[in-house]
């Protein structure tokens, strides 16, 4: 499997960029913050996804990390090969896993292709993405990582379903989470805690000793509180009893208070009345008949307002006066003036108009001399376009005629090839002479085939010239040529005949150099005959109306009869100031007749007003609204007053009705009862001590109820006792069996992991000999794939070792294990920069054996500093 090429749209700092691979070792050598490791994450989110999906810090979660800066398209694509078979593989990240889009093409055919899933990667690679970053992806500073997935072991121990070894894991994880689960030492263990449980309870039983008698010794208090009780509640009763004779004397005394309040108010009301009576010398007027004349005054000041506000200024009135004795006849109707204007105005827009299209005498005889000529502008129009026409067209057959006489020339002087095919025979038979005749000489033989071979093309020559001059003369294009030459000009001819015809109407001259210029020249002619024509016909249109001028006369005869005299030109002027006056007139007299009106109903209200007082003897006196507004202020008073001694006297009534006053007297003379405050006194007494001996009772209740859950307590822990000693005899039990199955199981891993533990350390002793040109033999590896070096006689970690060394040495075991997984087909190596750490001795070597690698891998190196090449 070989990377291709890959397009990143956007991804991290990375935009637009577009990379080719080649198909052994692919060198980037980019300064610090391009984006190598960005492309080499690129590469492996597109197989694999993003990682960290879920994780709040932008650093872990990549769909954050990478994302855009500058917003746009999150993804890219890659051109891969597998088996010899060409893909395009897309994906686009969007804000949320669900937004992705993925696509696979087949690169041959463009089609969508579903040889591989979304989960490509693993698919091709036999291993998920975790796997992925501990064998062909080797980043910085993470080459030293040789942990070996559940995905390495089934790919290196060729077991195609990867799936039974990740049972394996969860099996290993199921069994390590039931040990501790179960376990008797650790303080989150079932064991650990039902032993904790069963200490305490045995403690708590060992505490409760004695509660039985506790609550014996608690029912015969409570007993005797409640005997207390009932008595404190029986004598309160008794003083209940006292109180209802108390209300009773309480209520007769509020009683006898409201009979002696309403007699009284009665009595002062009754004064009240007769106090607002005597106001009035007659009959007291209803409320009713005083609101009526308050409403009269109302009125009278209202006709005062009108009076005041329609009285006419001395202005006013002389301009009234004026415009009475005008339209002393009769007013005449805003209709009818705006008619009579309307008329005016079109009277006066048709005599500009005509003075406008009238004809001088010189313009009169010219259009006559036009008419002569063509009756109407349209025929002059459509005569004069007809020739520019003309013209127009003779010029394109001219252009035309040029080409055509050029055409036949040239075929005229083809007609010349007999004499030609002449010379050219002569000169055949004159070189075959002189050939033969050198030969005779003794000359080589080669001059005489020269000689007859220039001869041959010669002849070959004229004939081809002779035939040509007999296929000109058959040709048909040179025929239609000649007709199309002939008709050509006959057309000009006749559109020469017509514009010339034209021309001599004005007495022109026909001339092909000046015939563009005259027909322009008249073409203004003819644009002034319009023009003439058209105004003489708007000044006819003008004639065909009606007699304006009777209108006209109508309408002086009408401002006359208002003594308004006017000339032809100033009627619409008159008539409006005519409208204007009429309508002031009109105004001024409704103003006038509201006057009037207003002045009768002022005296008549004033007279019924005095009628209607007089009925009651009352003097109106000087004002009357001052009178009116009296005589309802105590009529108010009155009635008002007289409703509340009626409602008094009611209410007195009803009382009476409603009690007897003699049981009343009785209760208030009754001398037998205790007082309220006497009652008051026993009942706090009494009430403190219930609720001492209550509170007691609820104490006792309390104490005896915790008791009472103690006891019940005790036997449940008793009980529960019993069952968590079965319990923890039980998973005890259960503890040791899984103890058993996690033994067997590991065993059963390592004699599956054994079989390729020589040949990992075979592939590693390959790589580290070339690379350090050392002997490997002391190092070691387990059925866990831990590599360990001997040194001092012990197996001792890797991790001892310096950064470089352990690069170096994860380096080797990391193509030892890709070796191992791939024996056929391989896939890439993306090489992050690895050997940051190595010194120089060892970092050349590492180049050296990546150009080895590179015969079997397609590498991708990725690096910011040429010294690491």
């Amino acid at each position: 499997m070989r990377l291709i090429s890959c397009h990143i749209e956007n991804f991290g700092v990375l935009s637009s960029e577009d990379i080719d691979f080649s198909k052994d070792l692919n060198l980037t050598i980019k300064e610090n913050g391009w984006g190598k490791s960005t492309l080499a994450s690129f590469l492996r989110a597109m197989f694999y996804g993003l990682n960290g999906e879920g994780k709040k810090d932008e650093l872990v979660c990549e769909r954050k990390r990478f994302a855009p800066w500058q917003g746009g398209a999150f993804g890219g694509s890659v051109a891969f090969e597998v088996e010899g078979k060409e893909y395009v593989l897309s994906r686009f990240f969007g804000a949320k896993a669900a937004e992705d889009v993925f696509e696979l093409r087949n690169k041959e055919t463009n089609l969508l292709s579903k040889d591989y899933s979304e989960n490509i990667g693993e698919e091709l690679f036999s291993i998920n993405a975790e796997s992925f970053m501990k064998t062909v992806y080797i980043s910085q500073n993470d080459s030293g990582n040789t942990q070996v997935t559940d995905d390495i072991n089934a790919k290196l121990g060729n077991i195609t379903d990867s799936i039974d070894l990740n049972k394996f894991a969860n099996a290993q994880e199921s069994l390590k989470d039931a040990l501790n689960a179960y376990s008797a030492t650790r303080k989150t263990g079932e064991i650990y805690k039902l032993k904790e449980r069963q200490s305490l309870l045995k403690s708590k039983i060992q505490a409760s000793n004695g509660v039985e008698d506790s609550l014996r010794e608690i029912e015969e208090r409570m007993s005797v509180t409640k005997k207390g009780i009932d008595d404190a509640k029986e004598e309160l009763n008794y003083l209940s009893k006292q109180k209802g004779k108390v209300s009773q004397y309480e209520k007769s005394l509020n009683l006898k208070a409201t009979y002696d309040n309403l007699t009284e108010e009665i009595k002062q009301k009754e004064a009240l009345i007769n106090e607002r009576r005597a106001f009035f010398k007659g009959e007291v007027p209803s409320k009713n008949v005083c609101d009526s004349w308050e409403d009269a005054c109302d009125k009278i000041k209202e006709a005062d307002a009108v009076i005041f506000d329609t009285t006419m200024s001395d202005v006013e009135a002389s301009i009234y006066s004026n415009l009475l004795q005008m339209f002393k006849d009769d007013v005449p109707s805003e209709d009818r003036i705006e008619e009579l204007l309307n008329e005016s105005r079109q009277i006066l827009s048709i005599k500009t108009q005509a003075s406008k299209y009238s004809l001088s005498e010189d313009e009169e005889e010219r259009l006559e001399d036009y008419n002569a000529l063509f009756e109407t502008p349209e025929n002059a129009e459509n005569e004069i376009g007809k020739c520019f026409e003309n013209v127009s067209l003779n010029n394109k057959y001219a252009n035309e005629c040029v080409s055509l006489e050029s055409k036949l020339s040239e075929g005229r002087k083809s007609g010349n090839s007999n004499a030609v095919s002449a010379i050219l025979f002569i000169l055949a038979i004159v070189i075959v002479g002189f050939s033969f005749a050198y030969r005779a000489l003794s000359l080589p033989v080669y001059f005489l085939y020269a000689g007859i071979g220039v001869a041959l093309v010669l002849l070959i020559i004229g004939f081809i010239a002779l035939l040509s001059k007999k296929t000109q003369s058959k040709d048909p294009s040179f025929l239609k040529a000649q007709d199309r030459l002939y008709e050509l000009n006959e057309r000009i001819d006749a559109n020469n005949e017509y514009v010339s015809n034209f021309l001599d109407k004005f007495d022109i001259p026909f001339d092909d150099e000046r015939v563009s210029f005259d027909l322009q020249n008249l073409s203004r002619n003819i644009y002034e005959y319009k023009s003439l024509f058209d105004k003489k016909k708007q000044l006819s249109a003008l004639g065909e109306g009606e007699d304006y001028s009777l209108k006209e006369n109508k309408i002086k005869e009408f401002l006359a009869k208002y003594s308004i005299y006017a000339s032809g030109d100033d009627l619409p002027e008159k008539l409006a100031d005519l409208k204007g006056k009429a309508h002031h007139y009109l105004s001024l007299k409704a103003k006038n007749d509201s006057n009037v009106r207003a002045k009768a109903n002022k005296d008549r209200l004033k007279s019924d007003l005095k009628e209607q007082l007089a009925n009651y003897q009352i003097d109106p006196g000087i004002d009357m609204a001052n009178t009116v507004d009296d005589c309802l202020n105590v009529v108010t008073e009155y009635e008002s007053v007289l409703a509340l001694l009626n409602d008094a006297k009611e209410r007195l009534d009803a009382f009476t009705e409603a009690n007897d006053l003699s049981k009343i007297n009785d209760a208030l003379n009754d001398e037998s009862r205790m007082t309220f405050d006497e009652i008051h006194e026993k009942e706090n007494r009494l009430n403190e001590t219930l609720e001492t001996l209550r509170d007691n009772l609820t104490t006792d209740n309390r104490t005896y109820d915790d008791y009472e859950q103690k006891f019940e307590a005790r036997q449940e822990d008793t009980e529960e006792l019993n069952a968590l000693s079965e319990d923890i005899k039980n998973k005890l039990s259960k503890l040791n069996m899984v103890s058993i199955a996690q033994e067997y199981l590991t065993k059963a891993k390592e004699a599956l992991t054994e079989k390729y533990m020589e040949p990992l350390l075979k592939g590693f002793i390959k790589y580290y000999s070339f690379l350090t040109k050392e002997d490997a033999g002391s190092f070691h590896i387990d059925a866990n794939m831990v590599l360990t070096k001997e040194e001092k006689g012990m197996q001792r970690s890797t991790g001892y070792l310096s950064f470089g060394y352990r690069d170096l040495i994860g380096f080797c075991m990391r193509l030892a294990v890709a070796d191992a997984m791939y024996e056929g087909e391989k896939p890439m190596l993306i090489l992050d920069d690895p050997f940051v750490n190595l010194d120089d001795e060892k970092a050349k070597e590492a180049k050296r054996l990546l150009k080895e690698v590179s015969k079997y891998y397609q590498v991708i190196y990725l690096t910011c500093s040429e010294s690491r090449l």
